[in-house]
């Protein structure tokens, strides 16, 4: 039997597990979707951190540029929450990662890795 996303054979297309085409009956679960909310957040903070740096960055040129202090720390204060922010995500990201080392399972980062 085999089963279609969007019209798509996913395992047959694509050498899959997923989906139940070639025999398989693996289906998406929850430690998928914590996985995938995991990747797309760091890839998300990512993004932020690079915003705020180059915010940050111009606003300190600016504030330093004009004389005005007050947007030079303003700019200060973006760069050090942003790599403050980068750092909580950091060692969130590998705490979970030592975890699953200690416990031996991949049930947050790679769930379908068998």
């Amino acid at each position: 039997m085999n089963t279609y996303f969007a019209g798509v054979p996913i395992s047959g297309n694509f050498g899959s597990d997923v989906g139940g085409a070639s025999g398989s009956t693996r289906w998406l679960g929850t430690s998928d979707l914590l996985s995938l909310f995991m990747n797309t957040g760091i890839l998300v903070a990512g993004i932020i951190l690079v915003v705020l740096l180059v915010g940050g960055g111009m606003k300190i040129i600016q504030g330093a540029g004009n004389g005005d202090a007050k947007a030079t720390a303003q700019g200060q204060q973006a760069l050090t929450w942003a790599l403050v922010g980068f750092l909580v995500v950091f060692f969130a990201y590998w705490g979970i990662r030592i975890v699953e080392m200690v416990l031996g399972v991949d049930f947050v980062t790679n769930p379908l890795n068998p």
